[in-house]
């Protein structure tokens, strides 16, 4: 005879794999709509190779992400929250910069408001880390794994 308390609890883990599945597609999307909002090839946006060079994050890297040639994993994500808070300041200067360059006004409080909604899952983690003063040894965990090895 059929369980039909099994057959449910069955029926519902696997809804909450394909829901799991599906947040973090929208989160992966809301992230990299961001960052397309200020890393690309129009004049008020700083390039990928500039973000790169200020992150210490690969270019292929970015771009690869920026494109959708590559997955956005989580650990990717955490990574690129800690890099982007911690050279918040360099960031947000340069696209003054080139803000002004255009003759438009760089809205800062409405760029924070979307770093803080678009990285909504990495945020608080990141922003622990830098009020513990561990946010730079983070991120410099990360850039060691990345480092190729001259032989």
């Amino acid at each position: 005879m059929l369980n039909v308390g099994e057959y449910r609890r069955v029926l519902m883990l696997e809804n909450l794999a394909q829901l799991e599945d599906r947040i973090n597609w929208i989160q992966e999307e809301c992230i990299i709509l961001y960052l397309n909002s200020f890393i690309g090839e129009k004049g008020e946006q700083i390039s990928a190779y500039q973000f790169s060079k200020i992150t210490n994050i690969r270019l292929s890297t970015v771009t690869g992400i920026l494109n959708r040639k590559v997955r956005f994993r989580p650990y990717q994500q955490r990574r690129w929250c800690c890099c982007i808070l911690y050279y918040w300041d360099r960031i947000v200067d340069e696209l003054i910069k080139r803000h002004t360059a255009e003759g438009k006004k760089f809205d800062k409080n409405l760029f924070e408001k979307n770093f803080n909604e678009a990285f909504s899952q990495w945020i608080t983690f990141a922003r622990d880390l830098k009020q513990l003063n561990n946010l730079k040894a983070h991120i410099a965990k990360y850039q060691k794994l990345f480092v190729p090895k001259i032989k």
